[in-house]
């Protein structure tokens, strides 16, 4: 059963996601609604899938999260889930390493249908994703830039 990570803080956006996934596709879905809450999650080392990502969160942005993880790690799927369908924000996704793009509202199936092509294309085994790795190392970053400037 395929692990999906869906960050998404609209509660009746979330929850109807979570529920097609787990009770028609039959997916795993571990669902958090803030950007903060998704670091923290995605600090210790967790296997998914497949991440389903919205933009506009309390906290930290999509971006800034999908910019983190591609850092640590190219291989897993993440498909940018947002109302902000602009080309300007598409481009934004790719050049930060979105795997796909689907834009609000959409219909349930074609979710799934995304899903399965990000997941086709990847070689089918969950990725360990570390952030915390990474938010140490980029600090260790900044603090040293300061610290030489």
């Amino acid at each position: 059963m395929p692990q999906i990570l869906l960050v998404e803080d609209n509660f009746a956006i979330g929850q109807g996601i979570k529920f097609y996934l787990e009770h028609v596709s039959e997916h795993k879905v571990t669902w958090i609604n803030h950007g903060r809450d998704a670091q923290v999650v995605l600090s210790g080392v967790y296997e998914y899938d497949c991440i389903l990502l919205d933009l506009n969160l309390p906290g930290v942005q999509g971006l800034e999260l999908l910019e983190t993880l591609r850092a640590y790690n190219q291989s897993i799927p993440v498909i940018v889930v947002t109302a902000n369908d602009f080309s300007d924000v598409r481009a934004q996704c790719a050049q930060a390493g979105a795997t796909d793009f689907l834009a609000k509202p959409f219909e349930p199936a074609k979710l799934v249908e995304r899903i399965n092509a990000c997941l086709s294309g990847s070689t089918g085994q969950s990725v360990s994703i570390n952030l915390w790795t990474v938010c140490k190392q980029k600090l260790s970053q900044y603090f040293q830039s300061k610290a030489d400037s």
